[in-house]
């Protein structure tokens, strides 16, 4: 639908039942370019709306690392035949380490 200008100012009063059957009588590429405007002209509010429905995260890694042993502990009490796989992390991290070869050793092999 192409756009005609209009020198002359009117006062009508359209319902919003009249501007939707208006934009639903819109091309599809109209609807696209009305569509971008309306987030343009929406974008703060619709931000400002976001940003009361957040909650403040207030977790720190404490919390979580807690929240995490407490779980294995549950799960481990609960199947005990099971054996974590890592049980002491610092011990995982040398274990890890030292099965890292360097490229020269590799070569060398």
């Amino acid at each position: 639908m192409g756009t005609a200008s209009c020198k002359r100012t009117c006062n009508l009063p359209f319902t919003f039942e009249d501007v939707l059957k208006l934009v639903k009588s819109f091309s599809i590429e109209d609807k696209v370019r009305l569509e971008k405007e309306l987030e343009k002209e929406t974008l703060g509010y619709r931000s400002r709306k976001m940003s009361e429905r957040i909650k403040a995260n207030d977790l720190t890694t404490d919390d979580i690392v807690a929240e995490v042993t407490e779980y294995r502990e549950k799960r481990n009490a609960l199947q005990p035949n099971h054996k974590s796989r890592i049980t002491n992390p610092e011990s995982q991290v040398q274990n890890h380490k030292s099965r890292v070869t360097s490229p020269e050793s590799q070569i060398n092999n």
